[in-house]
């Protein structure tokens, strides 16, 4: 697991990287907005005729915080200012049984993401209001080297955002 720091510049031409990607699911989050949760899933946009709730270029200027995930690597993104930005990656390395060989799974669980749609809006459906993500918390273990340039093990838990479940 890396964490990087970025400008507002640095980050907007990072997120534009997965943004429209098909092998990509992003979660973007703004407590402060009226319409502070949107939702790509694979590439496309959940909530494509709701302009309020339509994921925009612009909105990556204000955000609490942004997921972008697939089964290969997951990024989450930090606001802490204007000027600092940091990112947290996690990869994920398979055998080939596609066992996983980086990490250890603690748990695997679904869990639900609600999201309550414009009542004005016409085009509105109740099929998108409900979301069911699948979830992993796990142990990363991770080797880096002491101030000896001996070799140790880091271990961190941290959750994994694997995929939407329809």
């Amino acid at each position: 697991m890396t964490l990087n720091e970025f400008n507002n510049t640095e980050i907007k031409n990072e997120i534009l990287k997965y943004f429209g990607k098909s092998e990509y699911n992003i979660v973007y989050i703004n407590y402060e907005k009226e319409f502070g949760i949107k939702i790509i899933k694979e590439g496309k946009d959940l909530f494509e005729k709701n302009y309020d709730r339509k994921l925009k270029i612009e909105d990556f200027d204000d955000f609490y915080k942004i997921y972008i995930f697939n089964e290969e690597e997951m990024a989450t993104i930090y606001k802490f200012s204007n000027k600092n930005y940091r990112i947290s990656t996690i990869k994920y390395e398979y055998d080939d049984k596609k066992n996983i060989l980086n990490y250890d799974i603690l748990k695997e669980r679904e869990i639900y993401l609600e999201l309550e749609l414009d009542k004005n809006d016409p085009e509105r459906t109740e099929e998108i209001t409900k979301r069911k993500f699948k979830i992993k918390i796990q142990i990363i273990t991770e080797k880096t080297e002491n101030d000896d340039n001996d070799e140790e093990n880091f271990k961190k838990e941290t959750m994994k955002y694997v995929e939407f479940i329809d």
